[in-house]
């Protein structure tokens, strides 16, 4: 029996799920998040992780993803943002925020740190347009990292 080579990590998945090109991982304890962003954007890959050093264990630096961080449930969104940047840069941090939380997000964005956010709002043509903006990054990102 043959075996198929498999594809490089940072090669798109071309199935038939709606949405960007690479998964999105959500960040979150809050399970009705997670049943909200399925309710409003069927067929989008999304996969849930509680907390960061749980997705930094499972997730390979190599794969490319966008990543939404509940804002609302870090106690320090700097710091988490930074975790995933040390784990890899195929990994881009968008941020789940409320009034609350928003300017923390704000602060990140302008230094460049956090890619976009999501207001807890979710309407979902705005919340697809940065969960596809951020998925391309992180294609683009993972494509200038040597295989290896």
């Amino acid at each position: 029996m043959a075996l198929s080579p498999q594809r490089p990590a940072y090669e798109p998945d071309h199935s038939p799920s709606r949405g960007p090109g690479a998964p999105v991982l959500v960040v979150t304890t809050d399970d009705d998040l997670w049943i909200r962003l399925s309710a409003a954007l069927p067929g989008l890959r999304l996969e849930q992780h509680d907390s960061v050093a749980d997705l930094t264990a499972q997730w390979l630096p190599s794969r490319p993803a966008a990543v939404l961080l509940d804002a609302r449930s870090e106690a320090d969104l700097a710091r988490a943002v930074e975790r995933l940047q040390t784990h890899s840069v195929a990994l881009v941090p968008v941020a789940f925020v409320d009034e609350a939380t928003l300017p923390a997000a704000v602060a990140l964005e302008r230094q460049k740190a956090l890619y976009d956010h999501v207001p807890a709002s979710l309407d979902p043509g705005t919340t697809l347009a940065v969960f596809e903006r951020a998925a391309e990054e992180a294609l683009a990102r993972a494509a200038l990292v040597p295989p290896g």
